[in-house]
């Protein structure tokens, strides 16, 4: 991702991979004018405790973004178990790495305490209407491949069979609302 955003070519900014609780990162957060968490609530056990460690050398005026999943925000209508089973599968990795994803509602009071007014928070259109089905089909395959791999050891199984076939034979072709609950949170120091 870092190689990605460096062929860009865009002016003022600067990339680096790094730990987010090392020395290195709060230094580089001290000077930042925004920061931008793209997935990474999802990936960060203890959230109450981390958030607020990785943003604690932000300076007044920094802007935060933050892009996550919120499960109180997916949805399939009308119900089907295999969307149901995708779900499953996303409530069991976060379950076994202590992850909370209800990020809409739990981040903010943690971002407050941290010194943050959050200035808007919104569902973003992560939807098999808004986003282009194949796409959309594509990209919930992915995850649940990772989760059932990171979960099962496999990246074959009845299971996912049965997701797949769900979101590129059903999803689209049976009227399905769809839904992968994603939020995008703004935030000021």
């Amino acid at each position: 991702m870092v190689a990605e955003a460096e062929s860009r070519n865009e002016t003022n900014v600067s990339w680096i991979q790094a730990d987010a609780l090392g020395k290195s990162v709060q230094a580089l957060l001290s000077t930042s004018d925004g920061i931008l968490m793209r997935y990474f609530v999802l990936h960060m056990p203890d959230t109450s405790a981390t958030i607020p460690r990785i943003l604690s050398s932000a300076s007044p005026g920094t802007h935060l973004w933050v892009f996550d999943l919120d499960t109180d925000y997916s949805a399939c209508e009308p119900h089907h178990d295999a969307y149901k089973s995708f779900q499953d599968l996303v409530h069991s990795f976060c379950d076994k790495n202590s992850v909370e994803i209800r990020t809409g509602s739990m981040l903010p009071p943690i971002l407050k305490a941290a010194g943050f007014q959050v200035n808007e928070t919104a569902v973003e259109p992560f939807t098999n209407q808004e986003i282009d089905p194949e796409l959309f089909a594509n990209y919930l395959y992915r995850e649940a491949t990772l989760y059932h791999h990171f979960l099962e050891g496999a990246h074959r199984s009845e299971r996912l069979r049965q997701i797949q076939y769900f979101l590129f034979n059903v999803m689209n072709q049976e009227a399905c609302f769809v839904r992968y609950g994603m939020v995008l949170i703004r935030a000021m120091k």
